[in-house]
């Protein structure tokens, strides 16, 4: 079934092109709509480009998230477009890629930090990771003044190490979101429904018989949590009954947007349900929220150009509850029994930025600045409490110039920020033995990877070789001069890519 859609996606990607249009991601950077939740609302934006790519890149160095390779390689191609017909409007995207890294260990999941809870391992192994993704969008006019749309969008991913502790792991991503419009000149007002899923499920494994005694930790947050041998119970990754560790999230919202002349905004609203475990045995449930706003106005120029300016911010709050559980056995048949939950965690994390885009015939410009917080609440021991804030200020840009056939791009970056954290008791009486267990190591290094002084540059050429196909190179440095729990202060990157703008 997957192999037929991407043969029927792409064989709709190729109709779609059409000769001489201009490069993608220059008519991406001008259609607000593109980016938003609303598909019916393509058809305001009016420029057609389409883009094949296959690339490869390689990257190592010190300066790395704990659950990054030492060195990793990765491959893939991609292609997508837009097309504007007589009466209706549509994109479409399709993608794959492989990466596989060295020396990995650390977080099992195949995006860290996505969930509030996470599990890690500690022996250093190869990993190999691969995506798939695809997209498809619609507008369709109704009347003169209406249209409908709908978007779907499916992203897959699996994950295998295969060192012991080994583990492999599958993920699922997919949204939802019908939507309408109703346009009159250049005054535009949507609404869009938004209905997504994700889910992940790690499988842990031990091959054949050994003296050595893995261990896993089960973070339950700020790197509080359980740590004992993998297939113990309190880590729950080889429990009787359940396959694996299994996490699933559902989203339900909407999207509201604007548009009146240059000005674009949109609105997003959504509730979030989560849970970890199946069956009888749900160990966790973690509701939450988002919300994010966009705002943009575009200037034409006086050359023919745009400039782009905006302001985003989003935020997303979360809590988790662990469960009781009680197995009881009643006429020789075990049920379990939940009793109840408590609260060990809770996270907010927010951004806000403004950004610049400047899309003329020669150049392409692109800067943003923003601000991110990131706030967590454990409580994972009676009566011990732990708060942490994470603030981490950015600003980055990239610059495109032509010259001929010869594209010459640059990109520079810097971020840093601070780390503010407190303990208390609840009960300063309760009599309660012992302390939470920390990972304080993965903690300091996980801080200073977000908060260190750190520095990004990069450069790239790509040249227009014949007719849309160009080929391109480039590379980057990210350092951290002051770094000094990481491996290391620096972590380069390296790629190539052959392109088809059509």
């Amino acid at each position: 079934m997957t192999e037929k859609i991407i043969t029927l996606l792409g064989a709709m990607m190729m109709a779609l092109g059409t000769a001489g249009a201009q490069s993608y991601d220059r008519a991406e950077v001008q259609m607000p709509w593109l980016t938003s939740t609303n598909a019916a609302g393509i058809r305001q934006d009016t420029l057609t480009a389409s883009n094949a790519r296959i690339h490869g890149g390689a990257e190592g160095g010190g300066f790395r998230a704990t659950h990054e390779a030492e060195s990793a390689w990765t491959a893939g191609f991609s292609t997508e477009s837009v097309r504007h017909l007589e009466r209706f409007s549509m994109k479409g995207a399709f993608s794959f890629e492989q990466t596989q890294g060295q020396g990995m260990c650390g977080s099992m999941f195949i995006r860290p930090g996505f969930y509030p809870v996470d599990v890690l391992e500690f022996t250093p192994g190869l990993k190999t990771l691969q995506r798939y993704a695809f997209d498809g969008s619609i507008s369709i006019d109704l009347t003169d003044h209406l249209r409908i749309g709908g978007l779907m969008d499916f992203a897959s991913a699996n994950y295998a190490k295969r060192k012991d502790l080994r583990h492999s792991n599958y993920r699922l991503d997919m949204t939802f979101a019908p939507s309408l419009v109703y346009h009159s000149g250049r005054t535009a007002i949507g609404l869009s429904y938004i209905f997504s899923k994700n889910s992940e499920t790690v499988k842990a494994e031990q091959i054949g018989t050994s003296e050595s005694s893995y261990h896993a930790f089960l973070d339950k947050g700020i790197l509080f949590g359980h740590d004992e041998i993998w297939n113990g119970s309190g880590v729950h990754l080889s429990e009787a009954g359940v396959n694996g560790f299994p996490v699933m999230e559902t989203v339900n919202g909407f999207g509201m947007q604007l548009q009146q002349g240059g000005l674009f905004g949109e609105l997003t609203l959504r509730s979030r349900s989560g849970q970890i475990g199946e069956k009888q045995f749900i160990w966790y449930r973690f509701p939450g929220w988002d919300a994010s706003a966009d705002i943009c106005y575009t200037l034409d120029a006086l050359d023919g150009g745009r400039h782009i300016f905006g302001i985003h911010a989003d935020v997303i709050g979360q809590r988790n509850y662990e469960t009781i559980l009680e197995k009881v056995t009643s006429g020789g048949v075990t049920t379990t029994v939940e009793h109840g939950s408590n609260q060990i965690y809770s996270r907010t994390h927010a951004y806000a930025g403004a950004s610049y885009d400047m899309v003329s015939g020669l150049w392409l410009i692109r800067a943003e600045a923003g601000m991110s917080v990131r706030k967590g609440l454990a409580s994972v021991m009676y009566p011990y409490i732990t708060e942490q804030s994470v603030n981490v200020l950015s600003a980055s840009a990239s610059v495109s110039r032509s010259i001929g056939r010869i594209d010459l791009i640059g990109r520079a970056g810097v971020s840093g920020g601070g780390v503010r954290e407190s303990s208390s008791m609840a009960d300063q009486d309760s009599g309660v033995m012992g302390a939470p267990v920390r990972l304080d190591e993965y903690n300091d290094a996980y801080v200073e990877w977000l908060t260190a002084l750190q520095y990004r540059l990069g450069l790239g050429l790509r040249c227009r070789i014949w007719h849309g196909i160009y080929a391109e190179i480039g590379g980057g440095l990210h350092a951290a001069p002051s770094a000094s729990v990481a491996a290391g202060t620096t972590r380069w990157a390296g790629s190539a890519a052959i392109g088809y703008d059509f």
